[in-house]
C-alpha cells in the first residue's frame, strides 16, 4: 500500500491505517527512537506512541512525505522521553549530537524569537539543498536520525576516522554559510 493510501484509511478513521503504518514504518519509527534512547523496550513504546500521534494529527493534517514525517514524530516522541529520563543528569546521545553542532548553529537563552528560529530552519535547509547529495544525507542521518559516527561510515564505505573529520568539514561549512546568511553564531 502507496503512502497516499495510508492517509486517506486515516482520514477515513479506518484503523486498518495503523496496522499498515506499523507494517511500513514501523521498524523507521523504532530505529530513530533507538538512535536517540538506546533502549529496545523506549523504542517499541515510541513506535506505540508515534502511531497515536499519527491517529491524532491525521486528518486534519494531510502530510506530503508521509515517511518523514512519521520519523518526524518519532524523534520527537524519543526526545520528549529522552527529556523526561535524563532530567536529573545531562548526557546521553543527544546531548552528545547537540554539542557537536554548537559551533555550527547559534545558541539562545531565555525565550527563542520564532522569527529567527524560522530563518534559521530556512537557511539550514537552504544550505541542504545546496550540498552534494551524499554530503546531505550524511548530515541529515547523523544529527536528525541520530546514527553513529561508525554506522554512517559502514553506510558510506569509509572508516569511521574519515567519516568523523567529513562531519567535522560539513559542521563548519554550515557554520560559515549560517554567518554569510547574517545568523550570529
Amino acid at each position: 500500500m502507496d503512502d497516499r493510501e495510508i492517509t486517506d484509511l486515516f482520514f477515513a478513521r479506518d484503523e486498518a491505517a495503523l496496522s499498515e503504518t506499523a507494517s511500513k514504518y514501523g521498524a523507521l519509527s523504532r530505529r530513530v527512537a533507538m538512535n536517540v534512547l538506546g533502549d529496545r523496550e523506549d523504542a517499541e513504546e515510541v513506535e506505540s506512541d508515534t502511531l497515536h500521534a499519527l491517529w491524532q494529527k491525521i486528518p486534519p493534517e494531510r502530510p506530503v512525505h508521509f515517511a518523514g514525517y512519521t520519523a518526524r514524530i518519532a524523534r520527537n516522541i524519543a526526545v520528549g522521553r529522552f527529556r523526561q529520563k535524563t532530567s536529573a543528569s545531562r548526557g546521553g546521545a543527544e546531548e552528545l549530537l547537540l554539542s557537536e553542532l554548537e559551533d555550527a548553529i547559534p545558541s539562545r537563552d531565555g525565550v527563542e524569537d520564532l522569527a529567527e528560529a524560522a530563518f534559521t530552519s530556512e537557511s539550514i535547509e537552504k544550505w541542504l539543498d545546496g550540498l552534494r547529495t551524499e554530503d546531505a544525507a550524511i548530515f541529515v542521518r547523523r544529527y536528525w536520525y541520530g546514527d553513529s559516527v561508525k554506522e554512517l561510515a559502514a553506510r558510506f564505505g569509509m572508516n569511521a576516522s574519515q567519516m568523523a573529520g567529513r562531519l567535522f568539514r560539513l559542521r563548519k561549512n554550515l557554520g560559515k554559510y549560517l554567518e554569510r546568511n547574517g545568523i550570529l553564531l
